[in-house]
């Protein structure tokens, strides 16, 4: 919970502490190069994890996938300084140097690594050694934020010399610890470069496919914006994109434990069906919740948050806002088919949502005869919503339709709390628009948006707790979990 309480902290900085155009920059080079290097990792990270958590005595698997981690890493350098020396990637980013681009990707490579470590300690069931590095990581990052911001002094440049420096300390630091240990406990165990290649490509040869459609995507999503509508929008999508990450630590814990819940039961369709149909319910209900008060209230929300120079992107986090809640919706059903083992159909449910991505590029980013310059911003928060709002529905109702739910069932499911929360978001706005309250700058934004978020928690709390079921429960078990909590 403190890491998360940190990354927050220091993702609300990093926009006010920036200009626009840095912090355009820092958005694009990171979504592109964490595409870029997950695209060379092959999908190995996975096979990685799935094979050690089997075998902790065999170091060689860890081994292997450090020799390849580091000649791919070694591999995308070259060939980024190869593309920039005969002018290809000039334009692709915008005018940046090359420095700014390496230490952009450099970035990426060692997150990455840390990412990979940590997964190597969690498949030893190892947590709390990495859970302390990354708190140290975090506090020195963000302690060199806020100095910047309050200096005035951050710049682009030496935020990534810090971060690529912690990360790959800590990361060495871990890897060091875990080797050490490893060799100590068990008998040195390495079959070999050539047998880890080719278990490693057995593994993932499945999953590179769905990966590089995925991967690819992204890139062109980010490409296509900053290429026709600038740094600016980049910025712009940046910090409502920081938004629907802060939502994301409320569901993505709740996907992956209704993962575990839905293996444990999967072999008890009656059960399984159930549980299915309150995590939906559920999980709309409090996403929903969150994302339609923020889109209301972004007026308020996003001076008070990132500065008033991102107070007029209002229709921006409107668009994402609306994304979130499908996208953790699909989390659910994405959940369930993995439980499940339903992969084939996850997979080209995921491979068509990735497919119209593309489609949407041209409809929505780029210039065309509906939008000349195409929509910017809204145009890429256009493009996740519309294609991940049809990829969730059609994985949702296939699923349902198997349990034999009412396609009914699911658009009201869908409906009644959008339609609820965005009514008494809109009565609340008018009102607090309209309150006597003295201009105090930020505080004035800060008091009308407490007192809307007390009035809209407080009016969606009594109605729920009058009709329970719109969230799966019973009104008795409501109470008893209610009880339950106000004892314990």
């Amino acid at each position: 919970m403190l890491i998360v309480v940190i990354n927050m902290i220091v993702q609300m900085l990093l926009p006010r502490a920036f200009s626009v155009e840095e912090y355009g920059f820092y958005t694009y080079n990171l979504n592109v190069f964490t595409a870029v290097v997950t695209l060379g990792n092959l999908s190995f990270s996975n096979a990685l994890v799935a094979k050690y958590a089997k075998r902790n005595d065999e170091i060689g698997l860890v081994n292997f996938y450090l020799k390849f981690y580091i000649t791919i890493a070694l591999a995308i350098n070259a060939l980024l300084m190869l593309l920039y020396a005969v002018g290809v990637l000039r334009d692709t980013f915008a005018g940046q140097t090359l420095l700014t681009i390496l230490l952009g990707l450099e970035v990426a490579i060692v997150n990455k690594l840390l990412t990979d470590c940590i997964l190597i300690y969690d498949a030893c069931a190892i947590s709390r050694v990495p859970a302390v590095g990354q708190i140290v990581l975090k506090v020195l990052i963000s302690v060199f934020v806020v100095a910047g911001y309050f200096l005035g002094k951050l710049h682009l440049l030496y935020l990534y010399i810090v971060q690529i420096s912690i990360t790959l300390i800590l990361a060495c630091i871990l890897l060091w610890v875990l080797i050490t240990n490893q060799n100590k406990k068990y008998v040195k165990k390495d079959l070999g470069i050539r047998h880890y290649w080719k278990e490693y490509l057995t593994f993932s040869a499945p999953i590179i496919p769905a990966t590089f459609v995925s991967q690819f995507t992204v890139i062109m999503m980010n490409w296509a914006l900053m290429n026709w509508a600038g740094v600016n929008e980049q910025a712009c999508f940046g910090v409502a994109w920081q938004l629907n990450l802060l939502l994301s630590y409320v569901f993505n814990p709740y996907a992956e434990l209704s993962k575990r819940e839905f293996a444990v039961i999967h072999d008890q369709p009656g059960a399984l069906k159930d549980r299915f149909e309150q995590s939906l319910r559920l999980m709309i209900w409090a996403t929903t919740y969150f994302a339609i008060f923020i889109s209301f209230m972004s007026k308020w929300i996003l001076p008070v948050v990132f500065g008033e120079t991102y107070a007029d992107i209002g229709l921006v986090v409107i668009v994402v806002m609306f994304y979130t809640i499908y996208q953790a919706w699909g989390q659910i059903g994405g959940s369930y088919m993995l439980a499940t083992e339903k992969t084939k159909a996850y997979a080209f449910i995921s491979t068509m949502g990735q497919l119209l991505t593309i489609v949407f590029i041209f409809l929505f980013q780029m210039p065309n005869a509906i939008w000349k310059n195409g929509l910017g911003a809204v145009g890429i928060g256009m493009n996740y919503f519309c294609a991940n709002l049809i990829a969730t529905t059609v994985m949702v109702v296939y699923i349902c339709k198997r349990f034999g739910i009412p396609t009914g069932v699911i658009i009201r499911m869908q409906l009644h709390p959008i339609l609820l929360c965005s009514v008494l978001s809109f009565v609340l706005l008018q009102l607090c628009s309209v309150l006597p309250i003295p201009d105090m700058g930020i505080m004035d934004e800060l008091l009308r948006i407490l007192l809307a978020g007390v009035v809209y928690t407080g009016g969606l709390g009594a109605y729920i707790y009058c009709n329970p079921k719109v969230i799966g429960v019973s009104k008795g078990t409501l109470q008893r979990m209610l009880r339950r909590k106000k004892n314990g």
